[in-house]
């Protein structure tokens, strides 16, 4: 999905309708600097702000069939070292949750069973860099992205974590944990 298209076109929407930023982030219960900078492409907005920009200039954006044409049918094996702790199937935006340990410290998905893909880009995004870095442009060109998308970017980079041992794969490869464990710590 293109946020920046997207936003293009809720700008253009805005503009067209002859509401100002300030007016639009009134409606939207949010500073109109937050407008401002997603206008301007300083910040990528979260799928649920842009859902409710949409929805306040009346615009039937369908951001539900955009990510599932991107991930639908996706599967995603959650693992704890080498042990497959949970596995992940995204299917009409549905997300499917099957875990095989309820250990809080191996499961990344512990209170959920079933989600959203909205909600799975949202708990991903914890594994990836902060939007809000100075250096997040040169981070996403160096693995290939235009764009923040929290679910790219853990597809990526395995979602590997220097204070945990929990790790992504998106379909069937043969990554291994040894192959993919930070510098430092002991392979055990």
């Amino acid at each position: 999905m293109n946020n920046y298209r997207i936003v293009d076109e809720l700008a253009d929407k805005r503009k067209g309708l002859k509401i100002s930023q300030r007016e639009l982030a009134k409606r939207c219960n949010m500073p109109q600097s937050t407008i401002a900078r997603i206008e301007t492409h300083q910040i990528s907005p979260q799928l649920e702000t842009i859902s409710v920009i949409a929805e306040k200039l009346n615009c039937n954006i369908q951001l539900e069939d955009k990510l599932k044409n991107k991930w639908d049918g996706c599967k995603i094996s959650v693992y704890w070292k080498d042990e497959l702790t949970s596995v992940v199937n995204i299917k009409n935006n549905e997300v499917f949750i099957r875990k095989f340990t309820d250990n809080p410290m191996k499961q990344f998905f512990l209170a959920f069973d079933k989600i959203d893909v909205a909600k799975l880009s949202e708990l991903l995004e914890t594994r990836c860099w902060e939007r809000g870095r100075a250096d997040i442009k040169e981070l996403l060109n160096k693995i290939g992205l235009d764009e923040y998308d929290p679910i790219e970017i853990v597809k990526r980079t395995f979602g590997v974590s220097y204070n945990d041992s929990i790790w992504f794969k998106f379909g069937d490869n043969n990554i291994t944990w040894k192959k993919l464990c930070p510098k430092g710590e002991k392979y055990v």
